[in-house]
C-alpha cells in the first residue's frame, strides 16, 4: 500500500534578499530530537539523490536510512513520485528558496503518518529536510473533533441551544439554535454582553447578572 496526501494550500517556498538563506525558524526552534534530517544532493541531470542519513531519521520512521543513500528520492520514497514534493525540494537545492509544509500524509509498506515539512539548502545544489512527525497530534485533533461533532448532533437532536462565555478574553459562543430560540437565524446578530443584556428584561437584568 503506498499512499501520498499534502494538505491543499499550504505549501510555502521562502527567501531573504539578496538570495540569503532563511532557514525555517520554527523548525530550529523545536527540540531538534523532535525532528529527523535527511540531506539530498541535485545532479545535473536533476536527479535529488540522497547523501547521507542519519539516526534520528532512522529512530523516527524506523527505517534504515543508510540503505537509501545513493537513490532518489522517488526510489527511496514512491509514493512521493508525481507529487508537488520532489520538484518542491529540486527548488530547495538549486534556488536556495526554502519550502515548508504543515501536513503531508505519507504511507507506504514501511512509513506511516503525518509529517511537518521544512526543507533548506546548505549549499549549492545540496539541501535537507527536518520533518517532525506530528501522527499523534493530528489523532488527537480529529478525536476531539468528532467529539464536538458527537455533541453538536446531541444538542441539536435534544432541541437545546448552548452559549459559552470566556470572561479573560470578553469572547461569547451562542449555539445556532440559541439563536433560533432568541428569535434571530444563526449569525444574525454578533454574540457581545453588551447584546445578551439587551435582550433580558429589565426586571431580570440584575438578578442574571448577579447569577
Amino acid at each position: 500500500v503506498m499512499r501520498f496526501a499534502q494538505r491543499a494550500g499550504v505549501g510555502q517556498e521562502r527567501s531573504t534578499p539578496g538570495g540569503q538563506r532563511d532557514r525555517p525558524r520554527r523548525a530550529l526552534d523545536q527540540p531538534l530530537a523532535d525532528h529527523t534530517l535527511k540531506p539530498l544532493q541535485l545532479h545535473a541531470d536533476g536527479r535529488l539523490i540522497f547523501s547521507g542519513s542519519n539516526k534520528s531519521a532512522d529512530r523516527i520512521l524506523g527505517t534504515d536510512h543508510s540503505l537509501l543513500v545513493g537513490k532518489t528520492i522517488e526510489e527511496a520514497f514512491p509514493p512521493l513520485a508525481g507529487t508537488s514534493i520532489p520538484e518542491s525540494y529540486r527548488r530547495v537545492a538549486s534556488t536556495g528558496r526554502n519550502f515548508e509544509t504543515d501536513q503531508v500524509n505519507y504511507e507506504d509498506s514501511q512509513v506511516r503518518g503525518a509529517f511537518e515539512i521544512h526543507a533548506f539548502q546548505t549549499a549549492p545544489n545540496r539541501m535537507t529536510v527536518f520533518f517532525r512527525d506530528i501522527t499523534e497530534r493530528k489523532r488527537a485533533e480529529e478525536a476531539l473533533k468528532q467529539s464536538e461533532e458527537r455533541l453538536a448532533f446531541a444538542l441539536s437532536a435534544a432541541n437545546e441551544g448552548i452559549w459559552d462565555y470566556n470572561p479573560a478574553k470578553e469572547r461569547l459562543y451562542w449555539s445556532p439554535r440559541y439563536y433560533t430560540m432568541l428569535g434571530y437565524a444563526p449569525g444574525e446578530i454578533t454574540p457581545s454582553t453588551t447584546e445578551w443584556r439587551s435582550l433580558l428584561h429589565p426586571d431580570d437584568l440584575h438578578q442574571a447578572v448577579q447569577g
